[in-house]
């Protein structure tokens, strides 16, 4: 792989040893290096979280500021402007770090971020294979009008809505998969 990439073995294996952290890979002695495969289980059990931990963070944080939530709210346009795929993937996480940015809680931030990175695997190969149905945007409104009326426990609410959405059809397009 290094020679390949054309780069010394040093970055490869960190590289590789970060992937086996975020378990999107396993090493498997003698034989090499394998991606882990998805699974309806590991989905529901990392998917399951972020319902609970987001609006804990959005909660901590405490209200936003007026130019906080026209960032936000920018974060959302970009959002609904991007290609389907990787690009709103993206752009549905960078909406959600910015709705997130004033939590206090590096902890809870980072597993956070570990639990999207984790996610996103399964997110996108869906999109490979399927045309996403864009809801999120409007759940996303609600947010930010929930924030723009000074209203942090029902910006929450809508926050959890949002992230219990998509669970039911990643879980049915994974169960397709198993089928074939």
């Amino acid at each position: 792989l290094s020679k390949k990439l054309g780069i010394s073995r040093t970055p490869v294996r960190e590289a590789l040893g970060q992937l086996i952290a975020e378990q999107f890979v396993t090493l498997i002695p003698r034989r090499g290096f394998f991606a882990l495969e998805l699974t309806a289980q590991e989905f529901s059990d990392l998917y399951d979280l972020r319902p609970i931990l987001d609006p804990a963070a959005l909660l901590l944080g405490g209200p936003p500021t007026s130019d906080e939530v026209d960032q936000i709210e920018r974060a959302n346009e970009v959002f609904l402007r991007a290609e389907p795929g990787l690009a709103s993937v993206n752009a549905d996480e960078t909406f959600h770090k910015r709705l997130l940015m004033r939590c206090p809680n590096a902890v809870l931030m980072g597993l956070i971020e570990n639990l999207m990175h984790r996610t996103k695997r399964y997110e996108l190969a869906l999109f490979r294979e399927t045309k996403p149905i864009m809801i999120a945007g409007d759940q996303h409104a609600q947010i930010i009008k929930a924030l723009r009326d000074e209203n942090l426990d029902l910006a929450a609410a809508h926050l959890k809505n949002n992230l219990t959405g998509g669970k039911a059809s990643i879980l049915s397009w994974l169960k397709t998969r198993q089928t074939h």
